[in-house]
């Protein structure tokens, strides 16, 4: 992972802790909502794709695969589990971050697996509540947990072939631009919440600033040393 990369993933934090704190305002306009489930996603999908650039390769055993094909399944009912309540509820912006295509899980890397695993226990967690009506219960979260904790344990870090680690860092440098494209609709339909919250609009500006943290340079107090990207 280059430094700019660095400092863009730094800004992608910042920038989804002003959406967790503003939840119910954005969400109130579906292609800003839509935009944000989209950036969220690809950020679940980031990381293990930046870790892969470190990682040994073993090899992939026949309990491992199993493991695998276990927590794909309970990830998959799970997920629409949670997108079935947010249908009922219509909240918009839920429904799409758990709208998984039939193979996206497939296409994942060994080691993105346990990453949106635990995205998906840790929202379950949080709604398990008012998800007992949807089949999930503490048994379901229980396997859940099981096959997660299961799965991390049969997945030593891979040595890469040095194919396979470029291939590594043109998927981040692709996902980057995908979270950009996301992180720019949001910043065209910002503007709509001037009126209702000033507040979120001035965070979420000053949190799409990229600092670049490279540069011997200080950084000016005139608003101009980082750019939104």
């Amino acid at each position: 992972m280059t430094k700019k990369q660095e400092d863009q993933l730094t800004m992608w934090s910042a920038t989804e802790a002003v959406l967790l704190k503003h939840e119910g305002l954005w969400q109130s306009i579906p292609a800003f909502a839509d935009a944000a489930a989209q950036f969220r996603r690809i950020r679940i999908e980031v990381n293990p794709e930046a870790n892969t650039q470190h990682q040994d390769n073993t090899g992939i055993t026949y309990a491992k695969t199993v493991e695998r094909s276990n927590l794909t399944e309970l990830c998959k009912q799970m997920a629409l589990n949670i997108k079935s309540y947010a249908i009922n509820i219509k909240d918009f912006g839920l429904e799409k971050q758990f709208e998984f295509t039939p193979s996206y899980f497939d296409k994942l890397r060994d080691n993105a697996i346990p990453v949106v695993a635990d995205a998906i226990y840790d929202k379950a967690t949080a709604l398990l509540e008012v998800l007992g009506d949807y089949g999930v219960g503490n048994n379901e979260m229980e396997e859940l947990q099981a096959s997660i904790i299961n799965y991390k344990s049969m997945n030593p870090a891979p040595r890469l072939v040095k194919g396979e680690v470029k291939q590594a860092t043109v998927n981040l440098s692709e996902k980057i631009q995908e979270g950009t494209a996301q992180l720019k609709q949001m910043d065209n339909l910002a503007g709509n919440f001037n009126k209702r919250s000033p507040e979120f609009v001035s965070a979420f500006r000053n949190a799409r600033i990229v600092i670049n943290t490279s540069s011997s340079r200080k950084p000016k107090n005139d608003g101009t040393s980082g750019t939104a990207k």
